[in-house]
C-alpha cells in the first residue's frame, strides 16, 4: 500500500533557523551553519509518530515571503504549514502576522490550513527580544493556529512537539472530511407514463 504524504510549508524570515529546525526533525543533528542556500521548491521526507500512528511528512522550506508570494505553487496540495521566528529578532516576531496573512490568502475561502507557530533559538535567553507568552496570547486563539511552540535545534527542544500539533491537526481534519457511504444504486428508470422521453427514478 503506497504512503499517504502531507505536505508542510515551513515558512518565516531569512535567518530564524528554517533549514536547522529541518535537519534537526530529518537527522537529529544541529548544523549551526548551512552553506546551501535553500530553495523554495526542494523538499525533505520524514516520518513521525503521534499516538500509536505513524504520519509521513513531505516538508517544503521557503526562503522569503516574496518568494512565496511569487510562487503560489509553494501551497498546493499543502496539508499544514509551520511559521517560524527567532526569539533573537523581533522584527521576524512581528512578521509572523504577514506569514499568517499570506497561507490565508492563498486559500481564499477554503478552510486554511493549520498553522504551529514556533519561536526559534531559545538556547540563546541572553540575546532574547521577544515574549513568548505574547505571541501565544495574541495568535493562539486563532481558528487555524493549532499550537505554538518554543524551539531551539541546537538543544532538540520543542521539534517533536511542533510535529505532535501537525499530526493531530491532521487527523482531525481527516476525520471532518472523512467520505460519507454512498448512497445504493438507482434502480433502473421507470418510463414517464406521459409517453415522454424522461425517467422517474424510485
Amino acid at each position: 500500500m503506497a504512503k499517504s504524504w502531507h505536505k508542510v510549508v515551513v515558512l518565516g524570515s531569512k535567518s530564524v533557523g528554517k533549514s536547522s529546525f529541518i535537519t534537526r526533525k530529518l537527522c537529529g543533528v544541529f548544523e549551526e551553519t548551512l552553506n546551501t542556500k535553500t530553495k523554495s521548491r526542494d523538499f525533505f521526507e520524514t516520518n513521525h509518530k503521534y499516538k500509536e500512528e505513524t504520519y509521513n511528512f513531505r516538508i517544503y522550506e521557503s526562503n522569503s515571503q516574496r518568494e512565496v508570494s511569487e510562487m503560489p505553487m509553494v501551497f498546493l496540495d499543502a496539508r499544514a504549514a509551520v511559521i517560524i521566528y527567532s526569539c533573537k529578532s523581533g522584527e521576524s516576531c512581528r512578521e509572523v502576522a504577514d506569514w499568517i496573512n499570506q497561507v490565508r490568502a492563498n486559500f481564499h475561502n477554503e478552510m486554511s490550513i493549520p498553522i504551529v507557530i514556533c519561536e526559534s533559538n531559545i538556547d540563546t535567553q541572553d540575546k532574547k527580544e521577544t515574549d513568548f507568552s505574547k505571541v501565544e496570547k495574541q495568535y493562539g486563539e486563532l481558528p487555524e493556529v493549532e499550537g505554538c511552540v518554543q524551539t531551539s535545534a541546537k538543544l532538540g527542544t520543542g521539534i517533536d512537539e511542533a510535529f505532535d500539533h501537525l499530526a493531530e491537526a491532521i487527523k482531525r481534519r481527516e476525520y471532518r472530511r472523512r467520505p460519507m457511504t454512498p448512497p445504493e444504486p438507482s434502480p433502473d428508470p421507470i418510463p414517464c407514463p406521459y409517453l415522454c422521453s424522461c425517467f422517474f427514478f424510485f
